[in-house]
């Protein structure tokens, strides 16, 4: 949640169940988190770990045909950040990514849904906020690898 905080093992249960039914394999990332570790860490994290995945397929049971990134919210924001990393690196892109409420850009917008959301008990703009502060430093960056809304491609 928000780059501060949870892990990979609050999506361990469904997550087994995805395999399962796809019948193919899942690996779940955890990066660090902030304030300890702060923006580039956990992208670069994602990053080695998905190139690591595209060397090693074999490894993982996994036939290397095509490849599906998700995440939610901080990780929603990691796997669209991870793509356009690809694409700067010249890294093969993945197949799809499946962002579950990304958090996109990196600044508050004062828009009636976010200025409702003052009263927001869990994800307040205070909240929000404080949790891009600790990953990044800054109350707001323009940065495209934290606010891939701003990216160009």
């Amino acid at each position: 949640g928000g780059f501060i905080a949870h892990s990979s093992k609050a999506h361990q249960s469904y997550l087994r169940d995805f395999a399962k039914a796809l019948q193919c394999p899942i690996l779940s990332v955890d990066y660090s988190l902030a304030p300890d570790a702060q923006y580039p860490q956990a992208l670069n994290e994602a990053f080695y770990a998905y190139c690591w995945c595209l060397d090693n397929a074999d490894k993982l049971g996994w036939t290397g045909q095509s490849i599906v990134l998700t995440g939610d919210s901080a990780g929603g924001n990691l796997i669209v950040s991870l793509t356009i990393l690809t694409i700067e690196k010249g890294v093969r892109q993945p197949d799809a990514i499946v962002p579950i409420y990304p958090a996109l850009l990196g600044r508050l917008i004062p828009s009636p849904s976010r200025l409702l959301s003052t009263m927001d008990p869990l994800l307040s703009v205070g909240a929000l906020t404080r949790c891009l502060n600790a990953y990044t430093g800054q109350n707001e960056t323009n940065d495209p690898l934290v606010s891939p809304l701003l990216a160009n491609e």
